[in-house]
């Protein structure tokens, strides 16, 4: 599935050491240090409480409702890197920007308004897939980066 070139990802990393800029992943591969190969906007998945059942009644009353935590995710290759150091390089600092309780991750692409979501917990990164030959002389491994984020978006 072809990724809209003015897909833009960035994650905030405001208080990190040393104060470093947002790490940005663009739809483009090959013109910045992070392309982005696939994305998967957030869901939303509500959880629902109903009442005590009864048994004199069909079905069960709703009492209310909250929206579950979802994932967004999305697959990322590191195109641009020179060298296998600067792709490994570009990979730690992702993991060290996920690897916090709390940030936001803003979501902008095709002209739309940007969408800020934000991040719960710890972000999983994992290799798309074994290394080939062709990405190890390239330096352009697969990332899937899945990042636990409340369900509800702030437009700005």
């Amino acid at each position: 599935m072809p990724v809209d070139t003015s897909l833009v990802i960035s994650i905030d990393r405001t208080g990190m050491a040393g104060s470093p800029a947002a790490l940005v992943f663009r739809g483009t591969r090959g013109t910045g240090s992070l392309g982005i190969v696939g994305y998967t906007e957030p869901a939303e998945e509500p959880l629902n409480r109903y009442a005590t059942k009864s048994d004199y009644d069909d079905g069960q009353e709703p009492r209310g409702a909250t929206m579950l935590n979802s994932i967004l995710g999305l697959d990322f290759t590191t195109d641009a890197a020179a060298s296998e150091a600067a792709s490994r390089l570009l990979i730690a600092e992702v993991r060290l920007a996920i690897r916090r309780l709390r940030y936001a991750v803003t979501v902008t692409t095709a002209g739309a308004t940007a969408e800020v979501w934000a991040v719960r917990g710890y972000g999983s990164l994992t290799p798309a897939g074994p290394r080939s030959y062709a990405d190890l002389k390239g330096h352009n491994p697969v990332w899937s980066l899945s990042l636990p984020v409340n369900p509800n978006r702030t437009i700005t």
